[in-house]
């Protein structure tokens, strides 16, 4: 975890990376093993992406937390549960989170005995590495949100530090006194940002919906400086049209 995180940097950061592996997530399915902070987060990028994510976590109160405080959509206690609610989703290419109270590895043992094939498995360190060579033998793409990775696996971090480079993107925090000024910060935003640039537009366009309300609340997003400039300059123009 980043020194200074917060719910949505986690999940703009994963949301980053799960939208460079697969640029449109409709009718996909990513399965997380816990729902700590990094699964939490991870269970917000899919949705936010436009997937599906299955989330099994073995703390109860952990897994109901997170429903309440709407990281997830449903959180069910049986795997047959959880995948009728998923399956006319990843059909109809619908957004969902369901969170799964269950023991884990009994859990993943049965995923894969059924045949399920999701196309990012997150798991967690303590986790024997069969798992993911399991998953990955079944072509799914092994995602490590945490610094310690198994083997085949990608490492978050390390493709997040590649892509920032690679755009030039600095993370920038918006801060947002009320619903007015979200909607005001998102039109400035969408100006900057160009118009096939998907990743930063899908963010802008959806996170609202999907992300727990935060206090203070702000909004975050990858800029490149030129575009930090622009940011600056429509701004001072705005305040000056105001003024007058």
């Amino acid at each position: 975890m980043h020194a200074g995180d917060t719910l949505q940097t986690r999940t703009l950061r994963t949301y980053t990376v799960l939208s460079h592996l697969h640029p449109h997530w409709g009718g996909r399915l990513a399965v997380c093993c816990s729902l700590d902070p990094e699964g939490q987060a991870a269970s917000l990028a899919v949705n936010i992406a436009g997937g599906v994510s299955l989330a099994i976590e073995e703390d109860a109160e952990r897994a109901h937390k997170a429903l309440r405080s709407g990281v997830c959509d449903f959180v069910v206690n049986t795997l047959d549960e959880a995948l009728r609610t998923m399956k006319n989703e990843v059909r109809k290419h619908t957004p969902l989170s369901v969170g799964l109270q269950a023991p884990l590895m009994p859990t993943l043992d049965e995923l894969l005995e059924r045949g399920v094939a999701p196309q990012v498995y997150c798991p967690v360190p303590q986790l024997p590495a069969t798992y993911a060579q399991r998953f990955l033998a079944g072509g799914a793409q092994v995602l490590s949100l945490y610094q310690a990775a198994v083997a085949g696996a990608l490492v978050q971090d390390d493709m997040l530090t590649d892509l920032t480079a690679q755009h030039s993107w600095q993370l920038c925090s918006f801060p947002l006194a009320d619903q007015a000024t979200l909607r005001s910060v998102q039109e400035r935003l969408l100006e900057i940002v160009p118009a096939d640039d998907l990743l930063r537009r899908r963010w802008l366009q959806t996170a609202h919906r999907v992300l727990p309300r935060e206090l203070p609340q702000t909004r975050a997003l990858w800029l490149t400086p030129e575009e930090q400039q622009r940011w600056s300059a429509i701004t001072i123009a705005r305040n000056i049209a105001m003024a007058v």
